[in-house]
């Protein structure tokens, strides 16, 4: 009796194996061709990783152009959750808040060091300071405003 039930179990794990593969084939024909092929290198992706997995090299890191791939995925493709299998969805939500910050860092990055000062306010400085030498650099710089120059920081008319 038992060997019955064990064929008919799998029998019936077979065909409902078998009617799941045919909806997955019936949904690709009703997707719209551009969201078929994300699917494909969606899961040709993750199946690359698997593969360089048995090829005996690191398994569970992911390239860098594996993570950009998956993050233009989830902004450009809605059902991307359905089809992340190596990773959780949130591991990408996590690489695209990183590709967001690292976009925030470039655009606010600043110049670095000190605006190049022309020779000819260099020597005006000079000659300012030996003509006063009371003067401080605060003052020398107030002077420099008055006669039209643009705004230096202390520390660079002292320097």
């Amino acid at each position: 009796m038992k060997g019955i039930l064990g064929v008919c179990g799998s029998v019936v794990e077979g065909l409902s194996g078998l009617a799941k593969y045919g909806w997955i084939f019936l949904r690709s024909f009703l997707q719209s061709r551009s969201a078929t092929a994300a699917r494909i290198v969606a899961l040709e992706s993750q199946l690359d990783v698997c593969l360089r997995g048995r090829e005996g090299k690191r398994i569970g890191r992911f390239s860098d152009s594996f993570k950009l791939l998956w993050v233009i995925l989830a902004w450009f493709w809605e059902g991307w959750e359905r089809v992340c299998h190596a990773m959780k969805p949130r591991t990408v939500v996590g690489w695209m808040n990183g590709v967001i910050r690292g976009y925030g860092r470039w655009r606010s990055r600043g110049e670095v060091g000190r605006k190049p000062i022309s020779l000819e306010v260099r020597e005006l400085i000079r000659r300012i300071s030996r003509e006063n030498p009371l003067w401080g650099a605060a003052k020398i710089r107030d002077v420099l405003l008055d006669l039209g120059f643009e705004k230096f920081d202390v520390k660079t008319v002292r320097k």
